[in-house]
């Protein structure tokens, strides 16, 4: 979390393969594992992939920063009926 930009910048976090292997070493665990981890949070839309390495905390689940700005950004997360996410809308 500490990673984890606020809500007003995006609410992104930077998941390369550098950070992969500092998380895996801190916990004594294999860069795959964490790897791993990173997809089934990605499955269970906890983490929203925006592009290669950058992911979205899910703004439905997580929160950093002030509620104006986590609010806008769960107008910009788009959800099917079931509550998957369906698609993030691109702002820009």
């Amino acid at each position: 979390m500490k990673g984890v930009t606020y809500a007003n910048k995006g609410q992104f976090i930077i998941i390369n393969s550098g950070y992969k292997r500092i998380v895996a070493e801190n916990l004594g665990i294999k860069q795959q594992s964490v790897t791993n981890a990173v997809n089934q949070l990605t499955k269970k839309n906890i983490l929203i992939k925006k592009e290669t390495g950058v992911f979205l905390l899910n703004p439905q689940f997580f929160g950093r920063g002030e509620w104006k700005d986590i609010s806008k950004i769960r107008y910009e997360v788009e959800l099917s009926a079931d509550g998957k996410v369906m698609r993030l809308k691109d702002t820009n």
